[in-house]
């Protein structure tokens, strides 16, 4: 059996700074056995071992560093299998020690001897010294609660003194010049059992995290739910306002629908009695009034066709697939298709491009509606007897831009937010709804949203109207 079992842990330790330790072991008068267990990622302190040639030393290569206990725990383990193993005790005392530390001739056996004459001891520890010479206080009492959490963060720096001086033993400085020694009885305030104090003190601590968990848990989740909450109502608030807008344009709607219908409809039936009843008894005055009954049913017609795109622009969105176009191209065909016509309507359409290959992704014959209906606009509300229509193509980095300029009235700069609703004309008492169904614009925005882009509606000095069209742009092909 031997008299001590000894064990430190290194890694990447300097080999003279281990030497050093070993030779004091060797210098022993002890029949001991020396563990150096290495956390190291090479086992580089094997051959250097070797050179000692001394049986007492082994070497365990852990292959891995899972901190100094563990490697203290690999040798424990390793003497209490041998200790099995032999059914007997294989030595008197194990010592647990850093690579870094030397001791003086003599120290490990003063120790021994005060074990042998003092049983009632259960563990023991050399008074160890700093370089500078101030003692280190590596031995300390079972550690409370208190000073576990508590004495980290009071402010109070003369408490914290007063509990370091019984917790680090610093009181018996003076009792022993050699050794501090911890009573099994002392240590455990009294109880015969380490594991029962241990485990009562484990369980306090448990006791007072699981507080602290459970305050700070329920402080997260209640902030996380009142967070979640705060968003849901938002994300209701704006979904309700949402709701009560599209209603409001509903009403809107369905109320412009009703009239608008009703007034060609009233036209083309006083008309058509007026015929009936002989009020037109002349083929002159007959065919005056069904020349009117045919405009008004055209209106109408118009009215209806557009009524079924804004509703097929809602729904029907895949039926109508987008291919890349160059817009500045595609204005150039435009015009000169659509020159004459709107010349005899009294609209004269120039044209400038500032940005070639300015390619956009969009639906040609959506793209025609959107200029047509535009263009249509300017035609109607022109202030003279010939209105002048400029469109300009231009681009930056990310967009594209149709801007599309008259020189007619304008709108009432309150007017312009709401001109892109259905139905909605400037002129509020409807006086004149052959001028227009007041879908066009409507029509204009959602086609754009089609397009992933949009559309903005600006007045111009000293008067006129400005119609941007914004698309994203596409690169070249390559």
């Amino acid at each position: 059996m031997y008299d001590l079992t000894a064990c430190m842990v290194t890694y990447n330790t300097d080999e003279e700074v281990l030497g050093k330790i070993i030779s004091c072991f060797q210098k022993l008068k002890l029949n001991f056995k020396l563990f150096i267990s290495d956390n190291s990622e090479k086992n580089g302190l094997e051959e250097f071992i070797k050179k000692f040639s001394d049986d007492r030393i082994e070497y365990i290569f852990n292959n891995s560093n899972n901190g100094f206990g563990a490697g203290h725990n690999i040798v424990i383990e390793k003497l209490l299998k041998e200790q099995k193993d032999k059914g007997e005790n294989i030595t008197k005392y194990h010592l647990i020690i850093n690579p870094d530390i030397v001791f003086e001739e003599g120290t490990v056996e003063k120790i021994y001897d005060y074990m042998e004459q003092h049983p009632e001891i259960g563990q023991i520890g050399p008074k160890i010294k700093d370089p500078d010479g101030k003692v280190n206080y590596s031995c300390r009492l079972l550690p409370t609660p208190f000073n576990l959490i508590f004495r980290r963060f009071l402010p109070f720096k003369k408490l914290i003194a007063k509990m370091d001086y019984e917790y680090e033993m610093r009181k018996y400085d003076g009792r022993h010049a050699y050794v501090y020694h911890i009573a099994i009885k002392r240590a455990t305030h009294g109880s015969d059992s380490l594991m029962e104090s241990v485990s009562f003190y484990i369980i306090v601590v448990a006791i007072l995290l699981f507080i602290v968990t459970f305050f700070a848990i329920n402080r997260f989740v209640t902030r996380f739910i009142m967070i979640h909450v705060k968003n849901m109502t938002k994300s209701l608030e704006m979904a309700n306002r949402q709701i009560e807008m599209e209603q409001e344009q509903q009403k809107e709607l369905l109320a412009g629908i009703s009239h608008d219908i009703r007034t060609p409809l009233t036209a083309i039936k006083a008309y058509a009695e007026g015929v009936r009843d002989g009020i037109a008894p002349t083929e002159e005055q007959q065919k005056r009034y069904m020349g009117i009954i045919l405009k008004r049913a055209n209106d109408l017609d118009s009215m209806l066709e557009e009524l079924f795109l804004i509703t097929t622009l809602n729904y029907k969105k895949e039926s109508r697939p987008s291919e890349r176009i160059e817009l500045g191209q595609y204005v150039r065909d435009f015009v000169e298709d659509h020159l004459a016509p709107y010349q005899t309507r009294g609209l004269e359409i120039k044209f400038r491009i500032a940005a070639e290959s300015a390619f956009i992704n969009a639906n040609p014959q959506l793209l025609q509606r959107v200029l047509q209906n535009v263009l249509n606009n300017s035609a109607k509300y022109k202030m003279a007897d010939i209105g002048h229509c400029v469109i300009d193509v231009t681009s930056d980095d990310d967009y594209v831009y149709c801007v599309i300029s008259d020189d007619g009235p304008g709108v009432p700069p309150e007017s312009l937010e709401r001109l892109m609703r259905p139905f909605y004309r400037v002129d509020s008492s409807r006086t004149n709804p052959q001028e227009g169904s007041g879908l066009g614009l409507s029509i204009i925005r959602r086609i754009m949203e089609i397009f992933e882009g949009r559309v903005v509606i600006e007045n111009v000095r000293p008067h006129g109207l400005r119609v941007i069209l914004e698309f994203p742009k596409q690169g070249e092909e390559s």
